[in-house]
């Protein structure tokens, strides 16, 4: 006698493979981001899984071969983390289904250049000043004495030119302590941001914080020598490969 035991969907599909992946922003769309893969312990169409996602723009998933594409263009300072709901089904009469959330964390491109902000910068500073004094001080909202614009040959470079930076011819003049300000989208070392004088400084009669951007006076200075100078800073992010260096200047 050969008794033959019909199988019954009685098992649930199970997810095998990891519930998190990371992605790179930017990436072209319809690349495979990770392949999402179940198992069902049943046999014959009981066994068979179809897959779906819940419906989201940046996303695609094949119904049977389980790979995530992406379908739109990732951009990490916009969003940087999806949870995706991805549901497995058998093919059982009547199917069961197991549905698992996949966490997509995209990862930081060197995309951004860094920005001042403000935009714009004055500065006045006795000629008597002490070495290693602050000069710059910000501008009064509106003033013209700063203008961004590009400059052809650098990677993404916007740079702000300073009209003049007075030197007074007194000692009684205050200065305001300030620095210049520049911010990076990017994260990490792509975001970090350093400083220096491009330009407009050719005795290096002054000097500026890489780290901070205060503006100091490195030499004694001479209203009859030069009373006005046009200092461009530049700033750019300490990304490591230097050939993904992005910067921005005032």
């Amino acid at each position: 006698v050969t008794i033959v035991i019909r199988d019954v969907n009685d098992n649930l599909p199970e997810f095998i493979s990891s519930n998190s992946t990371t992605v790179a922003e930017n990436i072209p769309p319809n690349t495979v981001v990770m392949a999402v893969k179940a198992a069902d312990r049943d046999e014959g169409r009981n066994s068979y899984i179809e897959y779906s996602l819940s419906p989201d723009p940046m996303f695609s998933l094949g119904p049977v071969d389980g790979l995530l594409r992406v379908t739109g263009r990732l951009d990490r300072e916009v969003r940087a983390n999806y949870t995706l709901w991805v549901t497995a089904r058998d093919r059982g009469d009547p199917p069961r289904s197991t549905r698992v959330a996949v966490e997509v964390k995209v990862t930081d491109e060197n995309d951004n250049s860094p920005v001042f902000d403000p935009r714009q910068y004055s500065a006045s500073i006795p000629e008597n000043a002490s070495i290693g004094a602050s000069v710059l001080q910000l501008d009064e909202p509106g003033s013209e004495l700063l203008h961004v614009k590009d400059i052809p040959g650098e990677l993404n470079g916007v740079y702000c030119r300073g009209e003049e930076l007075w030197v007074s011819d007194g000692c009684n003049q205050s200065t305001s302590s300030q620095q210049v300000s520049a911010t990076d989208m990017d994260e990490g070392a792509n975001g970090r941001v350093r400083y220096g004088i491009f330009s407009g400084d050719e005795n290096r009669d002054f000097l500026i914080s890489e780290d901070t951007g205060v503006i100091r006076v490195a030499k004694n200075l001479n209203y009859e020598r030069r009373s006005r100078y046009l200092l461009t800073v530049r700033a750019e992010d300490c990304a490591e490969d230097m050939a993904e260096v992005r910067t921005h200047s005032t």
